[in-house]
């Protein structure tokens, strides 16, 4: 493959794009069991070109990063943007013991109670502890996280 002609190899775009390369395909990279290791790939029109991904997704706007909209899809121009931290906080996969099947929801014992909260900004958010599992997520879908 020749060599692609480009002056972005100093910036945060082209970091984003070469670590998201990283997580799928390099074992020695810590975040690998989070991405490659669960079968995450790069689409192959990205994953040969720096070019073509930022054609698609522009250049990275301060303040954001890539995120996955499905994060138990690849990467590709259909599944991502750039996302703020606390849009990508509240984009969670849910994870295995999760008994709610939503993040940012989990059942608290001590209290008998479906507990919410997440991000918003740089703020953690409680939004309030309810007696079922379909108030706490009416809770959730109602609350602004801006």
């Amino acid at each position: 493959m020749m060599s692609e002609k480009h002056k972005m190899g100093k910036t945060s775009t082209y970091y984003s794009w070469a670590d998201m390369k990283q997580r799928c395909y390099n074992h020695n990279n810590a975040a690998y069991v989070n991405y490659g290791a669960r079968g995450i790939e790069v689409c192959d029109r990205w994953r040969g070109s720096f070019l073509n991904f930022l054609e698609d997704m522009g250049e990275m706007p301060k303040g954001l990063s890539l995120d996955r909209i499905d994060n138990d899809s690849n990467y590709s121009p259909e599944n991502c943007r750039w996302a703020t931290a606390s849009q990508q906080v509240n984009n969670r996969r849910v994870l295995k013991n999760n008994k709610s099947g939503r993040t940012g929801i989990s059942y608290k014992t001590r209290i008998k109670k479906w507990y919410v909260d997440g991000k918003a900004g740089t703020k953690r958010v409680y939004v309030g502890a309810f007696d079922t599992l379909e108030e706490a997520i009416k809770a959730q879908e109602a609350f602004k996280w801006q």
